[in-house]
C-alpha cells in the first residue's frame, strides 16, 4: 500500500494479506503490529487501533523523522549548535 502525498492511511486498507493476518493475531494477543508511513494515519485508523486495544503501533511521517533523527538512522548532522545559558552565580558573586 503506497499512499499518494498527502493522502491519509486508512486501517481497512491494509486489510489485504499477510497485514490481515498480522492484525488478527495482533487482536488476539500473539503478536504486536507496527505500522509505519510517510503520510499520516486517518482519524479512523488511529481509533480503530485503540479501539483494538492491541498492541498494535502507528508510527506517522513526522514520528518517523523523530526516531529517524533520535538514532541517526539514514541522516547525517549538517551542522552541531551550542546553546550557552547565562550563569546566574558568576553575577552575583560580583
Amino acid at each position: 500500500m503506497h499512499p499518494a502525498h498527502g493522502e491519509q492511511v486508512e486501517l481497512a486498507a491494509a486489510h489485504r494479506g499477510g497485514v490481515a493476518t498480522t492484525l488478527r493475531e495482533a487482536r488476539e494477543g500473539r503478536r504486536a503490529a507496527v505500522f509505519i508511513t510517510t503520510s499520516t494515519f486517518s482519524a479512523g485508523a488511529i481509533a480503530e487501533a485503540e479501539r483494538i486495544n492491541a498492541r498494535i503501533e502507528l508510527i506517522d511521517g513526522p514520528r518517523l523523522a523523530e526516531l529517524l533523527v533520535a538514532y541517526g538512522v539514514g541522516v547525517q548532522a549538517e551542522q552541531t549548535v551550542t546553546l550557552y545559558r547565562l550563569d546566574e552565580d558568576f553575577f552575583e558573586s560580583l
